[in-house]
């Protein structure tokens, strides 16, 4: 019996620790937001004050038990107008991506040198070699004694690659092009370094992957060919019955002459619509509004070459996952239009971008999503 009010204890407080964490994790999350949202008013001249449908939002986020801000509703309301179903972000952080996502699963999930062992051949761009833990490995996981000379061999038949962290390779931090050069040597793109086993060691330490870069579609590169222009998909395994669905999608544009195509570096996004064509309205990251036709005049199409298969694609990823529900998947296309994995991500999903076009990031499963995750809260104790 002492054994067992003992378990019971110890249960309880690993319980009440977790909610205390994610309870300082949600306030911090919502300051961080707010202050964002504040300067998303300020610059596109949103009125902070009440307007339609704001207590029926809050009343049915609020659900979960926490104090939501009104301002991200407000926000999305001039953009789109009264949607029930506008996702705070860190609500779906805290309350929806433990749950869907679970996060003592998430493990190897998150780490990119993992994906080649979990996605069939041809789903990913061709890897060259890698690193995990300070260990060299080849693209087919076979330790290596690497020196110049091996490396040198590997990148045999590639005439550019990719060098990036297998973690936390978030916004495209500490991602880098390489080039060989017409006289024979391979030189980094942004400050012509020269590809060595040592920069390797000096720049990424002990967990990265070099891949081959990819050439993009004629469609992606007339919006800024310097950067691989991506599809942000959302995909949700229904847990009704287990289908994988598109919630919505965005294209990412880098900023001219940037090799990524970070928003928050000063690229854009535009929403691309069920049938793959793109929305008429591209936003900054301060959703900053420019009509796609003024901010590329020169488009010879606004329509995704192989729209269906690019869904297909990512519903196909997403049953591949199994451990998690909800994903944020960004694609890029090749020179023949292909779909490529560049990654999934399965935390921070990200739900503003989707938001500023056409409705909820969970598109038309928000009940079910939110239904779901009320009575399955992975911390469950009395508030307080």
């Amino acid at each position: 019996m002492k054994k067992f009010h003992t378990d019971n204890l110890m249960k309880f407080l690993k319980t009440f620790v977790r909610h205390k964490l994610r309870d300082h994790k949600y306030r911090h999350l919502r300051r961080l937001n707010n202050a964002q949202y504040k300067e998303i008013m300020l610059r596109n001249a949103i009125p902070d004050s009440p307007c339609d449908g704001e207590s029926d939002w809050l009343a049915l986020w609020q659900r979960f038990g926490v104090k939501v801000s009104p301002r991200q509703y407000r926000v999305f309301h001039h953009y789109i107008g009264p949607n029930l179903h506008i996702v705070p972000e860190e609500v779906c952080n805290c309350f929806i991506e433990p749950v869907l996502c679970p996060e003592e699963l998430r493990g190897p999930y998150l780490d990119k040198n993992f994906f080649d062992r979990l996605l069939p051949h041809g789903f990913l761009p061709t890897s060259v070699c890698r690193c995990i833990d300070g260990h060299f490995y080849d693209a087919e996981y076979r330790l290596l004694d690497l020196d110049d000379t091996r490396l040198r061999s590997l990148l045999n038949g590639f005439s550019a690659v990719i060098v990036k962290p297998s973690f936390n390779s978030t916004q495209g931090d500490g991602v880098e092009l390489f080039s060989l050069s017409a006289d024979d040597n391979w030189l980094s793109a942004s400050d012509r370094s020269p590809l060595s086993v040592a920069l390797l060691k000096a720049r990424w330490s002990g967990d990265f992957i070099m891949q081959q870069a990819i050439s993009q579609s004629a469609f992606t590169a007339q919006f800024n060919p310097s950067s691989v222009n991506t599809v942000r998909l959302a995909v949700y395994r229904s847990v009704a019955d287990d289908s994988c669905h598109i919630l919505g999608a965005f294209m990412r544009i880098g900023a001219a002459g940037n090799l990524v195509d970070n928003v928050h570096g000063g690229g854009c996004f535009v929403a691309i619509k069920p049938d793959g064509s793109l929305g008429d309205t591209v936003f900054s990251q301060y959703a900053e509004p420019s009509p796609l036709s003024r901010a590329y005049p020169d488009l010879h199409s606004s329509c995704f070459p192989n729209w269906d298969r690019i869904t297909a694609f990512g519903k196909d990823v997403c049953s591949r996952i199994p451990h998690h529900r909800l994903l944020a998947l960004d694609i890029a296309l090749d020179t023949n239009d292909n779909p490529c994995l560049i990654e999934f991500n399965i935390h921070y999903f990200g739900t503003w971008p989707f938001q500023f076009s056409y409705g909820s990031a969970f598109g038309d499963y928000a009940d079910e999503i939110i239904e779901y995750c009320l009575k399955n809260n992975p911390v469950r104790i009395l508030r307080y």
